[in-house]
């Protein structure tokens, strides 16, 4: 008698398939599939709520080409600049506890920090106006700094490129402070705490910090293109000093669950919700297209839009929320540089094409004689 050791996924992470939308699923599947053999996408998964309702969920292409390995719902994938996203809600749970405050001057919550700091607040960092510059590429690469709070002396003595709140610069390194300043605030790591006020309560169980010396179960293989872009392996990168940034690993399960809290919230308190969904403004009452980690617009056709997507070497992840529709699309996948390619746009218009069914042309008729 054979006894397998291998852990199984909750139902969550099946493969789910709703047979009401049964011809949309296989159509997107092999639009899909088509889209990543001709951009050599190892492996992708997708996730998508309608209604409130885990409709479609699974893995497509390997999370190993090497070895053969597919990708599953609940394969994790390095995300980048998503990680904002739960950064973001991470952030909005702490004020929302009365643990931090967004308009209260950092240097509050990290004495540490320079003077010309002063002004600098959570605000500014969430809302990329804090004039912190951004990451040269040079620091892009491994540090080996192991916490947030040594990972920011790579910048923190720089000079402020602009008084805080006055212009909108999107850069990295505000959401590394964010995670410094919550390591400083509750004196444990990151990582811990993410896990104790957020991904544990949302039971987000592929979401945690990346971390390439350690073993971590079901993390994909990651891969990148080449100067010819042909598909190889991508080299190790160590993002735990900029974990609140671009260094998590997530599942497209996980990043659509967390994106469908704010339409239907089960943890989070409406004005919570409100919080991160609401348009941050600058000092002078401009409003910008940004909530706490994600963008807040509109998409070509005018429907209301909340958007997250980012990239990182050997990952790439992106999630709408349609919040009108009450849809939410995620994926993410195992090659690095591709969040604009991850097909959630294509994903979604099938499934508006259903809930917005667009008027038939009357046939012309063959005039009487």
């Amino acid at each position: 008698m054979s006894i397998s050791c291998e852990k199984q996924p909750s139902d969550k992470y099946k493969i789910i398939r709703s047979s009401k939308y049964k011809k949309i699923i296989l159509e997107t599947r092999k639009d899909i599939g088509f889209q990543m053999f001709t951009s050599d996408i190892p492996g992708l998964s997708v996730a998508v709520y309608l209604n409130n309702e885990l409709v479609w969920s699974e893995g497509l292409g390997y999370a190993s080409k090497e070895l053969n390995v597919p990708v599953r719902p609940n394969t994790k994938f390095r995300i980048g600049g998503v990680s904002k996203l739960f950064t973001g809600v991470l952030l909005a749970r702490m004020v929302e506890n009365g643990e931090l405050d967004l308009k209260t001057p950092l240097r509050q919550y990290y004495p540490e920090l320079p003077e010309d700091k002063d002004s600098v607040s959570l605000y500014h960092l969430a809302s990329h106006s804090s004039g912190i510059r951004t990451p040269t590429f040079n620091e892009t690469t491994n540090q080996g700094y192991q916490t947030m709070r040594k990972g920011i002396s790579v910048f923190i003595e720089d000079s402020l490129l602009f008084q805080p709140g006055q212009f909108y610069y999107e850069t990295d390194y505000g959401y590394d402070l964010i995670g410094a300043a919550i390591e400083r605030k509750t004196e444990s790591l990151f990582h811990k705490i993410l896990k104790e006020k957020l991904t544990d309560t949302l039971k987000l169980e592929t979401t945690e910090a990346d971390n390439p010396i350690a073993v971590i179960e079901n993390r994909s293989q990651c891969y990148d293109r080449n100067l010819i872009a042909r598909t190889i392996r991508s080299t190790t990168q160590d993002n735990r000093h900029r974990a609140a940034s671009v260094g998590l690993l997530s599942s497209a399960v996980d990043i659509a669950t967390l994106m469908n809290e704010f339409l239907h919230p089960t943890v989070l308190k409406e004005e919570t919700v409100k919080n991160i969904i609401s348009p941050m403004t600058l000092t002078n009452g401009g409003q910008l297209n940004s909530g706490l980690g994600l963008y807040i617009g509109q998409d070509n056709q005018g429907r209301e839009l909340y958007m997250s997507s980012g990239s990182t070497k050997g990952g790439s992840a992106a999630v709408i929320a349609y919040p009108k529709l009450d849809l939410v699309v995620a994926a993410a996948c195992n090659q690095g540089q591709e969040e604009e390619g991850l097909p959630v746009f294509k994903i979604a218009s099938k499934f508006i094409e259903l809930l917005e069914p667009q008027p038939q042309k009357e046939q012309p008729k063959q005039p009487e004689k």
